[in-house]
């Protein structure tokens, strides 16, 4: 935490700042450099070298390309030498790097780079199923767990020299895994619900994507017939999506496992 003093009208203020300063050694790095192409080069280059390499992007044309293993293979045309305390954008990007790869050797699932964001696994992080009363069957595919976010980035504070801060938020994120072909079976209602399917992602650090394809329009057998659908997806089996996890549809799924436990389930949770 950084508390500092706001002066306003002969009034001094301590305020608190939710940062935790973030300090590394200055180290001299030897970095590739590549010539941007636009952003599928950034991309295609991240998604082919991300095991060993951390690709920066500065301001202008030129990608920073710094390895981050051991005998990690050249890239780029022409190389250069950068002390980290003379670029901080870059040293935060190695930040960011150096957190995933540590979350991921735990197991948590990493949702995204920029912020950081994992929903944390076992069983003390699912508040749902810590919520369920002794004796309650508990389905797997329901849960209410804790999701983390960290904001690594460069702050510039008045009156103090540029630093990497990290900013951490907490909060919960509600998770639907049900095959919407086993929900019908059970005789859930699909209909006006939203669905989608999880997608792997290029780095095997992150968890598979969550992308939405449409709301349920009706349905035959269990042929899906989707309106405001993403292009291609008019149709598809309910064995390849899941309910998206909005507050509706999960609300939903709490009262069809749960019956007549789902209020005091709900205060317990305090999501009523």
């Amino acid at each position: 935490m950084l508390t500092f003093c706001c002066m306003s009208d002969d009034v001094s203020t301590n305020l608190v700042l939710n940062v935790s300063p973030v300090y590394f050694d200055n180290a001299e790095v030897r970095v590739g450099i590549v010539e941007y192409q636009g952003r599928e080069h950034l991309r295609d280059l991240r998604s082919e070298h991300n095991a060993t390499h951390v690709f920066y992007r500065e301001e202008g044309t030129r990608i920073l390309c710094v390895p981050v293993v051991p005998d990690a293979p050249e890239i780029g045309n022409c190389n250069t030498t950068i002390r980290l305390a003379n670029n901080l954008y870059l040293s935060a990007a190695l930040v960011r790097n150096a957190l995933i790869n540590y979350f991921h050797k735990l197991g948590q699932q990493i949702l995204t780079y920029n912020p950081i964001k994992f929903i944390a696994v076992g069983s003390s992080n699912n508040l749902l199923a810590a919520s369920v009363p002794k004796g309650v069957p508990y389905p797997p595919e329901l849960a209410v767990r804790v999701l983390y976010e960290m904001n690594v980035r460069v702050f510039k504070l008045d009156h103090q020299q540029p630093f990497i801060g990290l900013a951490l938020d907490i909060r919960t994120a509600r998770l639907i895994k049900y095959p919407c072909a086993k929900l019908i079976d059970e005789g859930f209602p699909l209909n006006g619900l939203y669905v989608g399917r999880f997608v792997a992602r290029d780095d095997a650090r992150m968890a598979s994507r969550f992308e939405l394809l449409g709301r349920i329009q009706n349905m035959q057998q269990k042929q899906l017939f989707l309106t405001d659908e993403r292009a291609g997806f008019g149709s598809i089996h309910a064995s390849e999506v899941v309910l998206e996890s909005r507050y509706r549809a999960f609300d939903l799924c709490l009262t069809h496992v749960f019956r007549e436990r789902t209020t005091p389930l709900k205060i317990a949770l305090c999501v009523t």
